[in-house]
């Protein structure tokens, strides 16, 4: 039998023990590499924070995040070369392979480039490439340039150069998707930075609210976004992100002169003339870098807006100011921001004409709506990334209004919304965000309706996985998949008309609603991606659709406490062809894109018209549900840029085309002849299509334009360039019929002008020594006349001079 002996080292033997001990420790040290450095943004020079860094290998798959300055270090076991991965938000994802062979340490700083296809200044840029959370839907992006092309206060006149997409009134529309709700409700939600912009108790949002310069780019989602984004995002996203500051200090100040021409009918007395037409800016703002953990933002916007019509005028202050600080409290990788908005608007809305066709800029009779509005908003927020590679973000906006108006809705509006997500890049393969919404809003108005308010809360959860790697670059994947889970729940409280004529509260829960979705990218060829999306969405009564109780000029809206939310889902199938060719000097680049879309609603939300309580001399409307709507189409975008030398040639077109419909709706109710129907229907009482006819519900959906269309051309040379914009957007087959009824000569005009809305527009600019452009605008520039809304001209011919400096 062995037996096994344990031998103690003696006295002599120790120090040589001692001498190999230290000889492996050092060889094992020597047998690891530490890779450090910084990510920077190509654009601003900024470091980017929570950029993700996978070192991809046989031997390791490991992955950091960087700081909030953007720099990072990882210690990999000891290899003669190595891949590191590089991906960060909207930014273009960057490969790079080191040779560490006999080094113990290695620096790799890397330039990150903006993701977007690089289109010209001058035109609408298109992102319809791989962006994290939104893989396979339409996604464009809207630039400050173009912004600055329109000589615009706000963004409402960039936005509508955005494919698919037109605004009624203040109402956004992407592929159709809105219609108009008269400022009570919408399908596409607006955020700055990723927070809501939207009027709690009307669901909207205030234009004047939303930045017009120091931009870095506008997104414009199209489709379901409910998972990420909950409800009010049934149609689509836009998104306002807001420049960083750099290292260096940077101000830019523009001024906007514009005057309006006399609009086609001349002989209409009741223009005010050029001199009182017209709206002069000034926009600043200023960013800057202060002791290394301080970045801020302060702009603002000064305007006197006169306006085309008489009486009509939006005089307004707006400031922002926007704070980040990073890496305080010797936390490193922790942010705190604090954002503060102020607004204050004097403005007189017109609503509808006196008559057509002389009197289309006179208000009508008691149409005129006079108000004061007050906004104040605080932005408290806070992140942190870990070294592991967490990041947690928290959110919160609170915000007060305030307003005094002519039409009986005066009184204050307060909201408060937060948001808290942790996302985290398990592997290079997958990552995740997941987090808690939470939303309330108040509402007091001075008037009848009484007090009302909502809760809404909504947990969700969102994975994306990437598959296949690219042959031509190893550390790309040619296939991504999203999927998620959100469920979105609300509850209101409102006073409201009860059966015996008393105000009194009502407690309502509104939304219990699971959501799913995925969506599906593919780079199939080297130039070449193919996109798949069906993704369900939901939308609750705003408070207003619920609760109001307003009348202005012989039209009225009454409560409709018990009115059912919307749900729905959407679904896209789209593929994008880039293109290049450089010969010499000469280069040309640009993309195909072709995309087809449905919409499915169920429980739409309209206005209809109140039965009993309408009249011909008090037409009263509600909120009602469509029981089964879809709107399906095809939208298609060509982007071109061609460049020799000092000479540059750039354009962008889009079309798209949408068939809108109501299942449940008449056919025989199509088109303005039917308002005969409407005032007469031709079944009895008893009829079950009798209540659609005297509600005027038609199969083709009201307020939608089958046909929009958006044309850019830019020519250059040097500090010169010329733009031609054009737009277009089809008659709309139905509109409220009785509305035709009673505002004089709503019929007459749509009757002698059959066709469409064509609005061309011509831009000059020059840019001197670099930073100063000045710019001069002719708009609407063959005087086309068109009718926005019933009653509700557009803009005529106009001129506008623009100065913009940077320094």
């Amino acid at each position: 039998m062995a037996v096994a002996h344990i031998v103690l080292p003696g006295k002599r033997s120790l120090p040589f023990i001692l001498a190999l001990l230290l000889l492996g420790s050092s060889l094992l040290k020597g047998q690891s590499v530490t890779i450090h450095g910084q990510v920077f943004s190509k654009s601003t020079g900024n470091g980017l924070a929570g950029a993700d860094i996978f070192v991809l290998g046989s031997k390791v798959d490991t992955g950091i995040v960087t700081d909030a300055n953007g720099k990072y270090s990882i210690v990999i076991a000891a290899q003669d070369s190595v891949w590191l991965q590089f991906t960060a938000g909207q930014y273009k994802q960057f490969s790079l392979g080191l040779s560490l062979k006999n080094k113990k340490h290695a620096t790799a700083d890397v330039f990150m480039e903006d993701a977007s296809l690089a289109l010209p200044e001058a035109v609408i840029e298109g992102n319809k490439t791989r962006k994290k959370g939104t893989e396979g839907q339409s996604t464009e992006t809207l630039k400050q340039p173009q912004i600055d092309q329109m000589a615009s206060t706000n963004l409402k006149a960039g936005l509508q150069m955005v494919t698919g997409v037109s605004i009624l009134d203040n109402e956004i529309n992407i592929r159709g998707s809105s219609g108009f709700n008269y400022g009570t409700g919408t399908r596409v939600l607006v955020l700055v930075d990723g927070m809501p912009a939207m009027n709690s108790a009307r669901a909207t949002v205030n234009f004047n609210l939303l930045p017009a310069d120091n931009i870095d780019r506008v997104e414009v989602l199209k489709g379901s976004s409910a998972l990420r984004y909950g409800s009010g995002a049934l149609g689509g996203v836009v998104n306002v992100i807001m420049n960083e500051p750099a290292n260096q200090p940077y101000t830019v100040l523009r001024v906007t002169q514009r005057g309006y021409l006399p609009p086609p009918t001349t002989s209409d007395n009741h223009w005010e003339g050029i001199k009182n037409s017209y709206i002069s800016s000034i926009h600043f703002s200023h960013t800057r870098r202060v002791r290394r953990t301080w970045d801020m933002s302060l702009q603002g916007d000064l305007v006197k807006d006169n306006g085309y019509r008489e009486q009509e005028y939006s005089n307004r202050i707006h400031l922002l100011l926007m704070n980040k600080w990073h890496d305080i409290l010797h936390a490193p990788g922790l942010q705190i921001k604090f954002n503060v908005q102020f607004l204050r608007e004097k403005s007189a809305l017109f609503v509808f004409w006196k008559d057509y066709p002389y009197d289309t800029h006179q208000p009508g009779l008691n149409s005129l709506s006079q108000q004061t509005i007050y906004y104040l908003l605080v932005d408290p927020s806070l992140k942190y990334t870990s070294g592991k590679g967490n990041i947690f973000n928290l959110q919160n906006r609170v915000s007060w209004q305030s307003s005094n108006s002519s039409i009986g809705t005066s009184g204050y509006a307060l909201q408060y919304w937060g948001e808290f997500t942790w996302r985290r890049s398990i592997r290079p393969w997958v990552d995740i965000v997941t987090g808690l919404n939470y939303q309330y809003g108040y509402s007091k108005p001075t008037n009848v309706q009484g007090e009302a308010s909502f809760q809404q809360a909504a947990p969700f959860a969102i994975a994306t996985f990437h598959f296949l790697k690219d042959k031509r670059q190893p550390s790309e994947y040619r296939i991504t998949i999203t999927a998620g889970l959100r469920f979105q729940f609300e509850t209101m409280r409102g006073d409201t008309l009860q059966t015996d004529s008393a105000y009194r509260p009502v407690n309502l829960i509104t939304l219990k609603h699971p959501l799913a979705g995925i969506t599906f990218n593919y780079h199939v060829l080297p130039f070449t991606y193919i996109r798949d999306s069906i993704s369900q969405g939901v939308r609750a009564a705003s408070l207003n659709e619920r609760f109001s109780n307003l009348s202005l000029a012989g039209l009225r809206t009454n409560p409709a406490p018990d009115i059912r939310p919307e749900t729905g889902y959407s679904t896209e199938l789209g593929i994008t062809q880039y293109f290049g060719i450089k010969k010499g000097a000469s280069k040309l680049s640009g993309y195909v894109d072709v995309a087809g879309f449905l919409m499915h609603f169920r429980d739409m939300i309209e206005f209809l018209i109140d039965i009993p309580k309408s009249s011909l001399t008090q037409l009263s409307f509600k909120a009602q549900n469509l029981t089964d709507v879809y709107i399906y189409g095809i939208e298609g975008n060509l982007g071109f840029k061609y460049e020799f030398g000092k000479f540059l040639l750039a354009g962008n077109a889009g079309i798209t085309a949408i068939e809108p419909i109501n299942l449940g709706g008449l056919k025989v109710l199509d088109g303005d002849a039917a308002t005969i129907l409407v005032l007469n229907p031709p079944v009895a009482i008893k009829d079950p299509n009798f209540y659609k006819y005297i509600r005027d519900v038609p199969y083709t959906l009201k307020y939608r334009s089958k046909v929009t269309s958006t044309e850019s051309l830019t020519v250059g040379w040097g500090i010169v360039s010329l733009t031609t914009n054009y737009r277009y957007l089809s008659r709309m087959e139905n509109v409220d019929k009785l509305l035709l009824f009673a505002i004089p000569g709503t019929y007459d005009f749509r009757k002698a002008n059959p066709g469409g809305w064509h609005l061309l527009d011509f831009i000059v600019s020059c840019t001197i020594r670099g930073r100063h452009i000045v710019s001069a605008h002719l708009f609407n520039a063959l005087n086309s006349q068109y009718m926005i809304l019933p009653g509700n001209i557009g803009e005529q011919r106009s001129v506008a001079l623009q100065y913009k400096v940077a320094f």
